[in-house]
């Protein structure tokens, strides 16, 4: 004979039939009482690789070491710079609809790039991409006292010595 049950039940040849009640409060209790993991501890002295980290550095010593960690993370970042500059810097660019979103969210676009000349040529490719990592890098290294800076200062002060603006400007 078939019963109607008025809540889903499990029901395994030979045995009683559970409600699926039980299985939610059973879940719920080992949930409850177990140990929380974090994704901070150390498993047998060693650091966990897959520790969380957070999505912006508080300093220029954290970015660097992120960079030099990271080489995904090292490219977005200097990519969004190079498109911030072109939107602050470059007349051409400046007119289009994304770059000036870009100049729009920019907090001191006046000054952001004081005393910065990013060179024209090739400023969208892949090798000044990778030859801008590798000047901050080297520049943070030997600039740890810059390290305690907010992102962007540490960020400005690296293009400002690496690139001066010792060139005619660049905008005519």
């Amino acid at each position: 004979m078939t019963r109607l049950i008025p809540f889903p039940a499990f029901c395994w040849p030979g045995r009683p039939c559970v409600p699926a009640a039980f299985f939610a409060a059973a879940a719920v209790l080992c949930l409850a009482f177990a140990s929380p993991a974090r994704a901070n501890d150390n498993i047998d002295g060693v650091n966990n690789p897959h520790a969380y980290a957070p999505s912006r550095p508080a300093n220029t010593g954290e970015f660097y070491k992120r960079c030099r960690d990271e080489a995904l993370y090292c490219d977005e970042q200097f990519s969004a710079y190079i498109k911030r500059y072109a939107a602050v810097r470059l007349d051409e660019f400046a007119q289009r609809p994304e770059y000036r979103l870009l100049r729009q969210n920019l907090r001191d676009a006046a000054s952001a790039f004081d005393g910065v000349c990013l060179p024209r040529e090739g400023l969208f490719g892949d090798d000044f991409l990778k030859e801008i990592q590798r000047k901050f890098r080297r520049w943070a290294e030997a600039h740890p006292e810059q390290h305690k800076e907010r992102v962007p200062a540490g960020v400005k002060a690296a293009m400002q010595s690496l690139y001066p603006c010792t060139l005619p400007p660049l905008d005519p």
